[in-house]
């Protein structure tokens, strides 16, 4: 997909690579959200999740492992692939270094979510990147898309990050729910259920 103006994700994932212990803190209460999103939804050995730009794939190997389905994730950053196959090689989840719009196979997905990526891309190409995760959705499967939530801390977040010089993630756009669920409408998705936490906003959707 076309790098967001200004975003360094390999850098990104580096630094992320030196406070591992802290990053999977973080990623456990992401996961914790996922799977209330998911709440009667039943998935099991014979399900299959994929993640569209995973980045190091906690998420898909904590929801894979919770469920009990195979994983597959799709990022294009070598630092993210590198982290891991230091850390989940052997999770048994299935890591394509590639970009999301090579994806282009008939392998079908009970559930296809990203967290932290469309906020990164405008018109056309955000359109064509969450075409790309109802895709790969089967027809009853759902989408679940994840943002920065628009508040006080993030704007503060952002500006701190960006002034001290540690902002590698280019443009970026924060939602409201109300926004995400209006976006996920226009792009022709049924918004079943929603979450929030501290900094993101979360909908899970499925395919009218």
């Amino acid at each position: 997909m076309p790098v967001n103006e200004g975003s360094n994700w390999n850098q990104h994932w580096a630094i992320v690579g030196r406070f591992g212990s802290l990053y999977e803190k973080v990623q456990q209460q992401q996961s914790d959200m996922y799977v209330r999103l998911l709440l009667g939804k039943k998935l099991g050995k014979n399900s299959k999740i994929l993640e569209i730009g995973g980045g190091t794939g906690g998420l898909s190997t904590r929801l894979a492992r919770h469920f009990g389905s195979s994983g597959t994730i799709v990022d294009n950053s070598v630092e993210a692939k590198r982290y891991f196959d230091a850390h989940f090689s052997k999770s048994g989840i299935h890591y394509r270094l590639m970009d999301a719009f090579d994806l282009k196979d008939k392998e079908k997905f009970d559930v296809v979510f990203s967290d932290g990526l469309i906020e990164h891309f405008v018109k056309d190409v955000q359109k064509d990147l969450i075409r790309a995760h109802v895709q790969a959705a089967k027809k009853d499967g759902c989408i679940i898309l994840v943002v920065p939530k628009t508040s006080w801390r993030y704007a503060i977040f952002s500006n701190v990050m960006k002034i001290t010089g540690f902002w590698n993630f280019g443009f970026e756009r924060p939602y409201s729910l109300q926004e995400l669920t209006a976006l996920c409408e226009k792009n022709g998705l049924v918004v079943e259920k929603d979450d929030e936490s501290m900094w993101e906003v979360a909908v899970r959707c499925r395919k009218k």
